[in-house]
């Protein structure tokens, strides 16, 4: 398996998903709150990477949920915020729900071109590894969404777990950015609480009274289940896929 690491969004032409697996990265928090929904039994989750986007697709979906965030907090009219703690089963079972953050789904819309997309956090490190396994995927590329156009330490710890446990079970050829993702991850991986309230964005969201979310986004592989693309001809669509099941044979 050939795998690299982008350490930002930005960093992604479009072209160079085509032809590989993306694995979109956003641990605080979009990729958390879109594994956190998943779990709570929501229908599906439609990442888009504007608000007014956000709002009329809900419209057009006919009585979807609005989640997300500018800034760390719930736009005007939102039913929910980017907080994975909020995510209330009783009103996402069954529902599908769209997603506008600062970051992570403008990382999700520069990946869209991937034979097969997933997202992960560290949440589900696990199930992801364990899905790209069954898949024998051969072209592995890993995307961290960063902060405001930055680098960002908790996705670069998010991307060296997956190379981590990818090299554990496989032979792989890494690039220089994959290798240094997981020197980085096995050199914190028993301290990955302290590094993410160390981080730019933790420190934000500590600001803002969401330290809570910091601590929930760092309980490694409690969530088994990996968010996958389904094909749809309205957009991107986002599935809970079963640990380990081959990603072709999601949404079939």
């Amino acid at each position: 398996m050939r795998v690299d690491v982008l350490f930002r969004w930005a960093d992604l032409d479009p072209q160079e998903a085509e032809g590989r697996v993306v694995v979109v990265i956003d641990v605080l928090r979009a990729t958390s709150m879109i594994a956190a929904l998943l779990k709570a039994g929501a229908k599906e989750i439609w990442p888009v990477k504007e608000v007014e986007e956000a709002r009329s697709l809900a419209a057009e979906l006919g009585g979807a949920l609005l989640a997300g965030e500018r800034g760390g907090v719930p736009p005007d009219g939102f039913d929910m915020g980017n907080s994975p703690r909020e995510v209330d089963p009783e009103r996402v079972q069954g529902m599908p729900v769209v997603l506008t953050t600062t970051n992570g789904t403008s990382a999700i819309e520069r990946a869209l071109r991937a034979d097969a997309l997933l997202t992960a956090a560290l949440v589900n490190t696990g199930a992801v590894v364990e899905s790209l396994l069954a898949s024998d995927v051969q072209r592995l590329l890993i995307v961290c969404a960063g902060t405001q156009g930055a680098f960002s330490l908790d996705d670069a710890l998010c991307a060296g777990g997956i190379v981590s446990g990818l090299c554990a079970a496989v032979q792989s050829e890494l690039s220089d950015s994959a290798m240094a993702a997981r020197f980085l991850y096995e050199s914190q991986r028993d301290k990955l609480l302290g590094a993410l309230r160390s981080c730019r964005h933790g420190k934000v969201l500590e600001s803002l009274g969401m330290g809570g979310d910091i601590e929930w986004a760092a309980k490694v592989d409690s969530i088994d289940l990996v968010p996958v693309r389904a094909k749809d001809p309205r957009g991107c669509r986002i599935v809970a896929a079963r640990r380990g099941e081959r990603l072709v044979d999601v949404g079939r």
